[in-house]
């Protein structure tokens, strides 16, 4: 038997959506669905990124470089799970793909927009569970 409090209110998060994804708009008609930065899809393209560093993680000496290598290639394909409305230079829809995502992402020009979906993927609101379902309604 679990305790109920009335944290739950305040922390108790979504399974689905933390794995799943939300999907937020941005402007010019761009959605995307962002997962949990502590999602199981996450946390593997980020074990995914480091082996690829692994003697270097082993040294702990990790470059700058290295660094945002991780955590680009963890945004891309795992806190990004689809998209709606990226275009290219052309007007055509980019599909979404975890290559395509990286793509984007490392751009430097777009370091603002990697932030932005770092924020999003941090929020506990986005994420949050709805109060109905935890059987705490106001009491």
């Amino acid at each position: 038997m679990g305790l109920k409090t009335n944290l739950l209110k305040q922390y108790k998060t979504d399974k689905d959506k933390t794995e799943q994804g939300v999907w937020v708009d941005f402007e010019n008609g761009i959605s995307i669905r962002i997962r949990r930065l502590s999602s199981q899809a996450s946390i593997n393209a980020r074990r995914e990124a480091e082996k690829t560093i692994v003697s270097s993680l082993r040294n702990g000496k990790l470059s700058d470089e290295q660094n945002e290598e991780i955590a680009v290639h963890q945004l891309a394909r795992g806190v990004i799970a689809d998209w709606k409305g990226v275009t290219g230079d052309d007007g055509t829809e980019i599909p979404y793909s975890g290559d395509a995502a990286y793509e984007i992402l490392k751009d430097e020009d777009l370091a603002e927009f990697r932030v932005e979906i770092l924020q999003i993927s941090l929020n506990r609101d986005s994420f949050k569970a709805d109060a109905d379902k935890d059987g705490l309604g106001n009491s």
